[in-house]
This record gives structure tokens, sequence and C-alpha cells, in this order.
């Protein structure tokens, strides 16, 4: 009698109920066997759903289903997230390469264009230098002309008197 209780309320309940929903079973179950045995002078003290078993292997194997697909998913979402940290943490290491790149890149550019300020400097003060005695040179070589010019008119000058 039982057995025939527990095929009815399984019968009529759906597998998700039956497997989540142990406790509405088991009192569903609970009073129709108090009802069945109640002028029988047995009393029922407690009913038990101890395991449940699914017979039909594709059945299970369908339920299990939306359980797989849903690992195979947490397992393809946590793969993506470690790709998507290895790519960031890629780029994170090329670009700080890259700016130490540049760095040296600019600091080579600004070692060498100072560099090239200084050659430039010291050329310009080199020509100012030549520059300059050229000027003197010229003075020396004018006062000289004209020293020289002075002394012959002077010169002449006193050759006329006489």
């Amino acid at each position: 009698m039982s057995s025939a209780i527990v095929r009815h309320c399984i019968a009529n309940s759906t597998i998700d109920e039956v497997l989540k929903n142990r406790k509405i079973l088991r009192d569903t179950v609970s009073k129709e066997i108090l009802g069945v045995v109640k002028g029988w002078g047995v009393w029922v003290e407690t009913i038990e759903i101890t395991d449940v078993k699914i017979s039909s292997s594709s059945l299970f194997k369908d339920m299990q289903s939306k359980f797989r697909e849903e690992q195979k998913l947490k397992a393809e979402l946590e793969r993506m997230e470690i790709e998507r940290q290895l790519k960031e943490e890629k780029l994170k290491s090329e670009l700080e390469n890259s700016k130490k790149q540049s760095n040296n890149d600019t600091n080579s550019k600004i070692y060498k264009a100072s560099k090239d300020y200084e050659s430039f400097v010291e050329n310009q003060k080199i020509k100012i230098k030549q520059k300059n005695m050229e000027l003197r040179k010229h003075e020396t070589e004018t006062r000289s002309s004209i020293k020289q010019e002075s002394i012959s008119t002077q010169n002449e000058i006193n050759t006329n008197k006489f």
C-alpha cells in the first residue's frame, strides 16, 4: 500500500520537485498513508525519503546536461578571464618597456643635442677669436700703414723745407 501511495505522489510531481523538495513529497505521502491506516490501529511515526534513483540513464544524462553545460561555461569564463589578465599583464610590460625605450631614446637625443650645442658654441668661440685676431692684424697693418704714410709725409715736408 505504501509503495502505491509513493508511486502515486511521485507520478503527480515533477522530477525536479522529487529531487529538490523532498519535504513536500514526504508530507504528502505521510498524509495519504495516515488516511489509509486510520482505522487499522497502526500509528505511522515518520516517513523518510532516503534516496532518489533515476532508472532511465538517458533521462539522468539529460538532467545532468544543464549542470554540465553550466560547468563548461564557468570553466570557459575562467579561462577567458585568465587569458584577459595575461594579455593585460603583457600589455603593461610592453608599455613599460616602450616607455623605458622612449626615455632612453629621448635621453640619448638630449645628450647628443647638448654635445652638438657645446661643439657649436666652441666653434663659434674659435671663429670669434679668429675674427678678433684678423681685426687686430688689420688694425695693426692699418696703423703701420698710417705710420709709414705719416713718416713719408713728414719726410716730404722735411725735404720740401730745405
